[in-house]
C-alpha cells in the first residue's frame, strides 16, 4: 500500500464498475447535469455490446478502465496469466473501438482475496494499474437508494486519511436513479470529483 501524504479529501473520485450498460447514458446525464465527472471500469463484452454509451463516456470527458472479460472467479482468476489475458482483451477491444489507450485496471470483486502478490506483479509487469476503492457503496444489493444513506455514513467517518476517497459503484438501473441525490449531497458539501489517471499512485488492498 503506498504512501499518500498529499491527498486532498474534499476531492472524490466516482468510479463505476461492469458497464457500459441501458443506464450508462443517465449516469452520464446526472454527472453532466452535476459538472462531475467519473471513472468506469467496464468488462469487454458489455464494450461491444454497448459502444454507443461507451464512446459517450469518452466524448463527455469520462475515463475509460478496465475491469475484465468474464466476471467470474474461477476463469480470470486462475492464472497470473489469465488475469493479464483479461485484461488485455478489454485492453484491445477499447483501442479499438474508440481509439483510447488506458492502463487502468480493476480486477472483479476487488484485488482481496484473489489477486495474490504473483498476480499483482503479473499486472504491473504487464503494464496495468491496479486500482480498488476506499468506500464500497454496496448499491448492487440495494434497489430503492439505500446505497447513498451507505456513502454518505462512510464518508463522514472516513478512515483512511491518507488514501484517496474512491467510490465504488455499479453501472445498473437502480443506480442510475438514485445517483442524482448522492451527487446533490457531494455538491452541497464542497466535494469535487475527478478522475483516476496513470499519474496517480494507485489505491488497492
Amino acid at each position: 500500500m503506498q504512501d499518500h501524504q498529499d491527498v486532498n479529501l474534499q476531492k472524490v473520485y466516482l468510479t463505476f464498475d461492469d458497464g457500459p450498460s441501458a443506464y450508462t447514458t443517465s449516469i452520464l446525464e446526472s454527472l453532466n447535469s452535476h459538472g462531475m465527472k467519473a471513472t468506469f471500469f467496464m468488462l469487454e463484452p458489455n464494450m461491444k455490446k454497448y459502444p454507443d454509451e461507451l464512446n459517450q463516456i469518452i466524448n463527455e470527458g469520462h475515463v475509460p478502465a478496465l475491469h475484465g472479460v468474464t466476471h467470474d472467479v474461477s476463469k480470470i482468476y486462475r492464472s497470473e496469466q489469465t488475469v493479464v489475458d483479461e485484461m488485455k482483451q478489454g485492453q484491445a477491444t477499447l483501442l479499438n473501438l474508440t481509439g483510447a489507450l488506458t492502463h487502468l485496471i480493476r480486477t472483479p470483486y476487488g484485488s482481496a482475496p484473489y489477486m495474490k502478490p504473483s498476480y499483482k506483479e503479473a499486472v504491473q509487469a504487464a503494464g496495468f494499474q491496479l486500482w480498488d476503492w476506499t468506500i464500497d457503496s454496496n448499491d448492487w444489493k440495494y434497489h430503492n437508494g439505500e446505497f447513498v444513506g451507505q456513502v454518505i455514513q462512510q464518508m463522514e467517518n472516513y478512515r483512511y486519511k491518507s488514501s484517496p476517497i474512491v467510490i465504488l459503484l455499479h453501472d445498473r438501473k437502480s443506480t442510475a436513479e438514485y445517483l442524482p441525490s448522492l451527487l446533490k449531497y457531494l455538491q452541497s458539501h464542497g466535494y469535487e470529483t475527478d478522475v483516476l489517471n496513470e499519474k496517480l499512485s494507485a489505491y488497492n488492498f
